[in-house]
């Protein structure tokens, strides 16, 4: 296993696709796509700590960091088909997606193969192209201007006006913008960016999902991340999925009618804490066979010093119990 983060690049496609990969011998992959304008180097800081608990490989998608382009996958159904790709070429059959930025889209199209996917992580997601926001400026003037000041660094004081600027600064965030993708990259990506709607899929995404957004980013306001969240929809074991809202309207209904809930009493349970987040599995047994056992699986993460559920699946057991 490799706690720092070494880069190598692999044919996909015809692709040259730039990799880093822990080489861990741990069963659960975790597969993480870099950020715009960055690369994956963006996973650098926390590339230890996460390849402690899981095997990584972090990609450069193409176009992006030092992976080779082709204009054909630069669209959301397009670049998923390609990560489904990267998953056979590194032979990953149910990982764990954490997909920033432009790389949700692709990683929310990909989850719709159940199969392939275990978990999923949204950050800084959208479900509603901006081309439905409204007030000034236009989602065309506004992508005219970025692909205009792509390379020059100065898009991000434009998007960041309190945070501290000089020329050093500058030329950084010049030097990030074209490791991170060319302006034809840009220009081909920033309408993409603008109109992309995802809202047709979220219903048919079945794997458990943990949606996060930044407090303060004032190109994809938190609430943006609450209409992903919100259109989602529950899949129970050999059921009808049910929308979200229909579930916390059953779940008041229950309440309000002091209905018996059946829950299970707890039969193993396992449980492992990573500094602010836990995951728990726990097999559980219903009295008088009210309904089938069933496995739960639960995320928790701290925040502002309580722990608050991410995420929640029970799954019914159905094997013959001995």
């Amino acid at each position: 296993m490799s706690s720092e983060l070494k880069v190598g690049y692999r044919t996909v496609d015809g692709l040259q696709i730039r990799y880093a990969d822990s080489n861990g011998s741990a069963s659960q992959h975790l597969v993480l796509t870099s950020p715009w304008p960055e690369s994956l180097y963006a996973f650098d800081r926390m590339w230890s700590r996460l390849s402690g608990i899981a095997r990584l490989l972090a990609i450069d998608l193409p176009g992006f960091g030092r992976s080779e382009r082709r204009i054909d996958l630069l669209s959301p159904t397009a670049m998923s088909e390609f990560l489904i790709r990267i998953l056979d070429e590194w032979n990953i059959s149910d990982p764990h997606l954490v997909c920033p930025d432009v790389g949700t889209p692709a990683a929310l199209f990909a989850a719709t193969h159940p199969s392939r996917t275990t978990a999923l992580v949204v950050l800084e997601g959208y479900a509603h192209p901006l081309t439905e926001r409204r007030g000034p400026p236009t989602p065309e003037e506004a992508t005219s201007e970025a692909v205009a000041m792509w390379g020059t660094g100065e898009l991000q004081h434009l998007l960041n006006p309190d945070m501290p600027w000089n020329e050093e600064i500058r030329a950084t965030w010049a030097h990030l913008e074209r490791l991170s993708a060319s302006p034809r990259t840009a220009a081909y990506m920033m309408p993409l960016v603008t109109e992309m709607d995802v809202r047709a899929i979220l219903s048919t995404v079945h794997v458990p999902t943990l949606v996060l957004q930044h407090t303060d980013d004032i190109m994809i306001p938190a609430e943006w991340g609450k209409h992903v969240a919100d259109e989602f929809v529950l899949y129970r074991s050999g059921r009808a999925p049910i929308p979200k809202a229909e579930r916390i309207a059953a779940i008041e209904r229950q309440k309000k009618d002091s209905a018996v809930v059946t829950l299970g009493e707890v039969e193993t349970m396992r449980l492992s804490v990573y500094g602010d987040s836990a995951a728990m599995i726990a097999t559980h047994v219903v009295p008088d066979n009210l309904r089938p056992p069933y496995r739960a699986a639960r995320v928790w993460v701290k925040r502002n010093g309580q722990w608050q559920m991410a995420i929640s699946v029970q799954t019914e057991i159905k094997a013959p119990r001995p």
